[in-house]
């Protein structure tokens, strides 16, 4: 199973906009992504995402540029202070061939990752900047490696 961790694009400030969409760069970060996305040809069977607009807004842009084969839906779950187990759970009960990606938040995604990867909690091991996407791959049931990572400063 591969399963993509993407952090949502850069967002407007709470004061200027308490919902926290995205701001322009935001969506150029999601565009730019989209566009490599598209010609690398991904698939996963479901997208999942917070309830946040700034995650429904960057689950959105990328949608277009992936082939989802199931559904793009909101998860429970998916939130900044979210426990990572139970959606861990979930993903070790999927099917091998069931790839999935999220589009979530700090500090839920690096939290997971790190869980993921065998990496101590309170290590800052990945720098999950907005728009940064992890694909990690299966070893087990309960063990991933990183196969790779796209930083938006490489875009």
């Amino acid at each position: 199973m591969r399963l993509y961790l993407l952090r949502h694009g850069k967002a407007k400030a709470a004061q200027k906009d308490p919902q926290r969409p995205l701001n322009h760069k935001g969506r150029q970060q999601i565009q730019h992504l989209a566009t490599l996305l598209s010609a690398a040809k991904i698939t996963v069977n479901d997208l999942w995402h917070s309830e946040q607009t700034r995650a429904i807004e960057t689950a959105q842009a990328i949608s277009g540029a992936l082939k989802i084969k199931n559904k793009m839906q909101i998860h429970p779950g998916l939130n900044p202070g979210d426990p990572v187990e139970p959606i861990i759970q979930e993903i070790t009960n999927r099917r091998p061939d069931q790839d999935l990606m999220i589009v979530g938040h700090l500090p839920f995604l690096a939290n997971m990752a790190n869980q993921l990867l065998g990496i101590d909690q309170n290590q800052n091991s990945i720098e999950f900047a907005t728009g940064t996407l992890l694909c990690l791959e299966s070893v087990n049931e309960t063990e991933f490696n990183l196969i790779w990572m796209i930083n938006p400063a490489m875009l």
